[in-house]
């Protein structure tokens, strides 16, 4: 048989109705975005998380981006299907997690960062991710219990924050 590319009516077979939606359960995964300022790559994220069930995004800092309309364009509109709750303070953010049972997981480049597929599954989780010039705040890498990062083996220091973010987020919902 031929394979083809699935038609929208097709896709929405797949799919539960709108109103079933909301009742779906979704993972125990937050995402912690720690001042980025481009607002394509949060509302890419926010499109990940939501393809993702993931529970949550909090967009820390750049509060203001969050009604651009490159966010609104790169997101497709999937933020009407996640939680997002905007916030001042990451450090804040961080606290209240905690307080709510979650392991908070920074996502960056240290000295004694472990490999993102050696974390090992957890309950509930909080991933981390940092601006897009300077990483997590240093403020914010000390309240985390860990950190992970992408192996690179190219010339390139760093991957796009949002990349990050569907490899993260990919595997560990893929996770046994």
């Amino acid at each position: 048989m031929q394979d083809y590319q699935l038609s929208k009516n097709e896709l929405r077979e797949t799919k539960p109705k709108r109103d079933e939606f909301k009742d779906i359960k979704r993972n125990s995964i937050v995402c912690v975005l720690d001042n980025l300022r481009n607002a394509y790559n949060i509302g890419i994220i926010i499109r990940t998380c939501e393809a993702f069930l993931v529970e949550k995004v909090f967009v820390c800092g750049s509060v203001d981006l969050i009604k651009s309309k490159k966010l609104l364009k790169s997101s497709r509109k999937t933020e009407r299907w996640i939680k997002v709750e905007t916030a001042r303070d990451t450090s804040e953010t961080i606290k209240k997690l905690k307080c709510l049972g979650y392991e908070i997981v920074a996502v960056e480049l240290t000295k004694n960062a472990t490999p993102y597929h050696e974390l090992a599954k957890k309950e509930k989780i909080a991933f981390v991710f940092g601006s897009e010039i300077y990483g997590i705040s240093n403020e914010v890498l000390l309240q985390c219990d860990k950190t992970i990062c992408i192996p690179m083996f190219g010339m390139g220091n760093s991957l796009n924050v949002a990349t990050s973010a569907g490899i993260v987020i990919s595997n560990f919902i893929f996770k046994k």
